[in-house]
Formats: C-alpha cells, structure tokens, sequence
C-alpha cells in the first residue's frame, strides 16, 4: 500500500522593498552607463559611476533623465567636491550639456511618491524593458 504525501504548499513571500530597491538601483545604474563612456570628459577607459543630477529622493531616483555617466575623476573630484566653485562648474556643465532634462528634473523634483513594494516592482519592469530594448 502507498501511503501519499502531502506537501503544504507555502504562499509565496512578498519581497522586500530593500530588495526591489538594489534591483532597481542596479538597472537604471546599467542603462546610465550603457554607453561605456563618461558624459562630462570623455573617458571610456575605467569604471563609470552612475550619477544622479539631482537627487534620488522619491520620484528622481528611477528617473533616466535624471542620469550622467560619470568616470571616477569627474564623479567624485568635481560632482561630489568639497569645493563649492568645483561643484557650482559641474552644475553649469550639467546645465549647459543637459538643458532639455535639467528644466524636466527642475519641475520634477518637488513631486512625491510613496515607495510601496509595487512601485518599485513597476520601476523593475519599466527599467528592465528598457534594457532589454537597447540591448
């Protein structure tokens, strides 16, 4: 006689937003460099950062325009300087060399969101067709 196993099926987990979070950060972070190229200096030898133009706070963090790929010399020494005229000649470059986005970001960022699971799960699979599409 066969005696038959039940196997308790379990519901699946949510996942956790830190988890979306770092899913999501990693693609819209892959689709700003996808280029291979930093956007400031033209260096294409070396790693590229990923950088924020205006924040990443709520609705600006996954926001593409919101992007400039960034070698490690003008990521860090001019966008993230300590020096105030340093940063002040980062921003008028941004200006000059993204005019269209940087209008876009300015009316853009006092805009709020709440970060739910499902918004970042909607980021995931916006960002994710959009690599697939460039791909």
């Amino acid at each position: 006689m066969t005696i038959a196993v039940m196997k308790k099926i379990k519901p699946k987990k949510k996942p956790k937003k830190s988890t979306l979070k770092n899913k999501a950060d990693t693609l819209w972070s892959k689709i700003i460099r996808i280029n291979g190229y930093c956007e400031r200096c033209g260096r294409s030898s070396g790693k590229l950062d990923a950088h924020h133009i205006m924040g990443k706070k709520g609705i600006m963090r996954y926001e593409l325009r919101n992007g400039v790929a960034l070698c490690f010399v003008c990521h860090r020494l001019k966008a993230h300087s300590e020096s105030a005229k340093v940063v002040e000649e980062y921003l008028n470059w941004v200006k000059q060399y993204k005019v269209d986005d940087w209008e876009y970001l300015s009316q853009l960022r006092n805009e709020t969101v709440t970060t739910t699971v499902e918004w970042y799960q909607d980021n995931i699979k916006r960002l994710t067709k959009i690599l697939e599409d460039m791909a």
